[in-house]
């Protein structure tokens, strides 16, 4: 699974949470965020992007972007990124026994 998949992952997700939700999001993910971004952050994209700036979410840390789709009430995002999870890791176990 590449950089361009997990990305691709994150856009998926971020069309489809409700904009209107974002304040929600926002104070949800306050300790997780350098303070004063959120007013620079205007969608949810630019949340996961400051997500990953604070390392709070990424490739291989996916759990609190799980959270946050749990709390919001999302469990078919959440399975994707559970099965994004999956994925990943067995082509790393593969590229690990081709070796």
């Amino acid at each position: 699974m590449s950089e361009y998949e997990y990305g691709g992952l994150l856009y998926d997700i971020s069309e489809k949470l409700d904009i209107n939700k974002l304040p929600r999001l926002l104070y949800m993910c306050r300790n997780d965020i350098a303070e004063g971004s959120e007013k620079h952050i205007h969608d949810v994209l630019a949340l996961f992007n400051e997500l990953e700036k604070q390392n709070r979410i990424g490739i291989d840390r996916l759990e609190n972007l799980k959270e946050i789709l749990t709390q919001m009430k999302k469990p078919s995002l959440r399975k994707k990124v559970e099965e994004f999870e999956f994925r990943r890791k067995g082509t790393r176990l593969n590229f690990r026994t081709r070796k």
